[in-house]
């Protein structure tokens, strides 16, 4: 998962549904997951940018689930997230998101996975034989698979963003005058929107 908040939300639905425990307290929650599956490892990407060759090393995993799969493409993650699967070439994966194609810098996520994978043609990439299901969120909406949103609103500007700051800092560090110019023109779009979301 990309931040602890969705790794709770996961953790909340298996002891819950999965256990069928109300009584457990969200500190509690990692030690008794661990105590009804002891082969069940859960972590946030930063936690897995963070460890060693060593580490990569030691897994063995017979599956591994990529949770906001978008997210593992971000710059610090996405060398640490090939290194695992690269460690775990039986490994099965499962890549979730509803946004497969990131904003900043407009990677398709499932693809780059699928390619990291190695086990894809390129005809195969094309394709998109690495999708298990894709259903746009409108139609999963009207077919309450997905709820409708309520709308609220909160004390937060898109300024504030990891994929805004991300995208500034990638524009004033670029070399390259055509990747520049590129960066240039998604960065005049998120600026756009955020002019356009102040109205």
């Amino acid at each position: 998962a990309p931040q602890n908040t969705i790794l709770h939300q996961f953790q909340n639905h298996i002891i819950k549904n999965v256990l069928k425990r109300t009584d457990v307290p969200l500190k509690d929650y990692s030690k008794v997951i661990e105590e009804a599956f002891p082969h069940l490892k859960m972590y946030c990407y930063d936690t897995i940018a963070s460890k060693d060759d060593e580490w990569f090393k030691k897994q063995d995993l017979d599956f591994i689930v990529l949770d906001e799969l978008h997210r593992s493409g971000a710059k610090t993650w996405q060398p640490q997230i090939k290194k695992l699967l690269e460690n775990n070439p039986n490994a099965k994966i499962l890549g979730m998101t509803a946004t497969p194609v990131r904003d900043t810098d407009h990677k398709d996520m499932a693809r780059e996975v699928a390619q990291m994978t190695e086990e894809y043609t390129e005809k195969e990439l094309n394709q998109k034989k690495y999708l298990a299901s894709e259903m746009h969120v409108l139609d999963a909406m009207q077919d309450n698979i997905v709820v409708s949103p309520k709308i609220v609103t909160f004390d937060y500007t898109l300024e504030d963003s990891d994929e805004y700051k991300e995208v500034k800092k990638m524009l004033d560090e670029e070399k390259d005058p055509e990747k520049k110019k590129e960066l240039s023109q998604i960065y005049k779009q998120m600026t756009s929107i955020i002019k356009d979301s102040e109205k």
